[in-house]
């Protein structure tokens, strides 16, 4: 039920360290019930987030914002 809170609870920031030295710039962990991916290499956040943002957002397009707050899209 806890996942990896147990693990943080001292120091999460060097435990964080620790474990991307050990497995790599992308991890995966689950702190209660929730699922998260940590990435610690500013390139590839940068390519997930920025280059394909509208792939990762999960985000529906929302009608008002878009025709009427942003002038139809543009």
């Amino acid at each position: 039920f806890l996942g990896h809170i147990p693990h943080l609870v001292k120091s999460p920031q060097l435990k964080l360290h620790e474990w991307h030295k050990e497995l790599g710039p992308i991890i995966h962990i689950k702190m209660g019930v929730k699922y998260f991916i940590i990435i610690s290499d500013p390139g590839i956040a940068h390519r997930i987030f920025v280059t394909n943002g509208i792939n990762t957002s999960s985000r529906s397009p929302n009608a008002f914002i878009t025709k009427y707050h942003s002038y139809d899209g543009r």
